[in-house]
């Protein structure tokens, strides 16, 4: 039975909110595909990966891998921003801890002097300004769809897992210092070495869903760039090869020849 190819606004729903760059490349394969069956019998290339089978195989096998990527990114999103919502966090943490040893009875300079310094690795900076600021609530998202665009956001604005581990380390050894002397003393629950270490022990679970997320999406994607963009099998590289087919036996002037030469092929990946 002959395969319906798909045409690109029926694509773009078959995406299911994937990136519009990767639904317009298969969009444009499909019609090459399309033209390549229209020519009929006299489409007829000596290189068997250019046969109207091979290309339509090739066709589903970028919707499963670009599937397999759109799959993964509300999953994806999701882990990046707990994780990072907790990286937040913890600055504001820092300083109101900071701030509740200085207002204890009997603090020595010393102290205070040892937790700012302790308090400065947490920010990962050299000097930080102590403000006071209440605990950022953690929203949920509002929107019902995720796309690669809005993922690639957040990674651009998320921290590298190394960055986040060490900041972890500082910030346990700076609540682990002040919540052991004698003089740190709130009303504050929230402030409390109970609640604190109840808020550092989500730390390494949001940090390792994070990073395994991002291993997951990571083999998708990569998978994805073989079969889109390998030099020797990828889609790119077979329909460029289609057309340079189309070009040499039919010339370029041909009516075979117009119906592709528009057909573009982008090379998608991240430089």
């Amino acid at each position: 039975m002959k395969k319906t190819i798909i045409t690109a606004s029926a694509l773009s729903a078959k995406t299911q909110h994937g990136s519009k760059s990767y639904a317009g490349f298969m969009g444009n394969f499909s019609k090459l595909i399309s033209a390549c069956q229209a020519i009929g019998i006299k489409y007829d290339p000596a290189n068997p990966g250019l046969a109207i089978a091979q290309l339509i195989l090739l066709l589903d096998l970028l919707y499963a891998k670009n599937k397999a990527v759109i799959d993964l990114l509300e999953p994806y999103k999701n882990a990046l921003q707990s994780r990072n919502a907790a990286y937040s966090i913890m600055s504001v943490y820092k300083t109101q801890i900071l701030n509740t040893l200085k207002a204890s009875a009997d603090v020595t300079p010393a102290q205070v002097l040892t937790a700012v310094n302790l308090g400065k690795k947490v920010d990962g900076t050299r000097i930080d300004p102590i403000k006071d600021a209440p605990l950022p609530p953690v929203t949920e998202p509002t929107d019902i769809t995720t796309t690669e665009d809005d993922v690639a956001l957040i990674e651009h604005n998320s921290v590298s897992f190394q960055q986040f581990e060490i900041r972890m380390n500082n910030f346990l050894i700076f609540f682990t210092y002040v919540t052991s002397l004698a003089c740190y003393k709130t009303n504050k629950i929230e402030l409390q070495l109970l609640a604190i270490q109840a808020y550092y022990d989500t730390l390494p679970i949001l940090n390792s869903a994070a990073q395994l997320s991002s291993k997951h999406m990571g083999i998708a994607r990569q998978a994805r760039n073989v079969a889109f963009f390998d030099e020797l099998i990828g889609a790119r590289h077979i329909g460029t090869q289609v057309k340079n087919y189309i070009s040499g036996d039919f010339k370029t002037k041909s009516t075979e020849f117009k119906s592709v030469k528009g057909l573009a092929f982008p090379d998608l990946r991240k430089k």
